[in-house]
């Protein structure tokens, strides 16, 4: 009996050595398991601080991405068939795109005459984009042995031309233009000093009482210099130091300002105003020139 205590544990050694083999395996994984937990908290963290830093950037991307697009395909549309430009109506032209605004404007231009793209290109309205969809589809007519009157044309033919520059002319000399007289060439300068300068002859156009006849009289005695525009910033101005130029209007105004005061260090570039749903494409490069950080 004594012989076989000492080649078999007792069921109570058994036991302990069961207890510590356990003990010894826990001491061994424990280590392991707790490093996993760590890692998978670790993750946890560094995801939840993605998110946090980047889901607004990513809505606004995502959102500004739809607009854009939304706008680019619906905006303007290609003509159903070739035509001439001066007889399209008012309609046609607001059925591709443009608004009843600027239909208007490409009418006078159109009652004028239009024979070829030189002449379309002068009708400033028309944006690059819809000119690159319908550019195919013009047909111009033969261009009239005269354009003018007969009045005019002997008038011309007995003064010389002297350019006036549009940025820099005083009053006296837009005056000497002929056409123009002390009212219009108030009008003039006074529009000159809103938008802070010139920046192609056809703004005039955007003048009360200048129609495209008078213009089609006077832009051959018209000049424009290299100036530095008179700029608006968009990191200082209030809405109403915006809204006073001619292009911008209160709602656009009020937007620039508003995003601007979300932002931690103002705007960083002009492009950024483009975040306004109210500031498309052709608006922002119609204002750019006119805008500074």
């Amino acid at each position: 009996m004594k012989n076989e205590n000492l080649f078999f544990l007792s069921k109570r050694s058994r036991s302990g050595v069961v207890a510590l083999l356990i003990l010894i395996l826990i001491v061994a994984i424990l280590p392991r398991i707790l490093v996993s937990l760590e890692n998978r908290d670790e993750l946890k963290l560094t995801v939840s601080k993605i998110s946090k830093e980047d889901i607004t950037k990513l809505r606004r991307q995502s959102q500004t991405s739809y607009r854009k697009s939304k706008n680019k395909k619906s905006k303007y549309k290609v003509p159903p068939a070739k035509f001439n430009p001066n007889v399209y109506s008012k309609n046609d032209w607001v059925n591709i795109g443009l608004s009843a605004k600027q239909a208007d404007v490409v009418i006078r231009f159109t009652e004028r005459g239009v024979y070829n793209e030189t002449d379309f290109k002068k009708i400033f309205v028309i944006p690059n984009e819809l000119f690159a969809l319908i550019k195919d589809s013009l047909v111009y007519s033969e261009r009239p042995a005269s354009n003018y009157s007969a009045e005019y044309k002997g008038a011309n033919d007995n003064k010389k031309k002297i350019a006036i520059d549009l940025n820099t002319a005083t009053l006296e000399q837009i005056i000497s233009i002929p056409g123009i007289g002390e009212y219009l060439a108030g009008r003039i300068v006074n529009y000159r000093d809103k938008l802070g300068g010139f920046i192609k002859r056809e703004q005039l156009l955007e003048i009360s009482k200048i129609d495209i006849d008078l213009y089609s009289r006077i832009e051959g005695y018209l000049k424009l210099s290299d100036i530095e525009f008179r700029q608006i910033s968009i990191n200082t101005a209030d809405a109403k130091e915006l809204q006073a130029h001619p292009y911008i209007d209160w709602g656009v105004a009020n937007s620039i300002v508003k995003i601007r005061n979300q932002k931690v260090n103002k705007y960083k570039s002009l492009e950024d105003i483009k975040v306004s749903v109210l500031i498309d494409e052709e608006l922002f490069e119609k204002i750019k020139p006119y805008l500074s950080l």
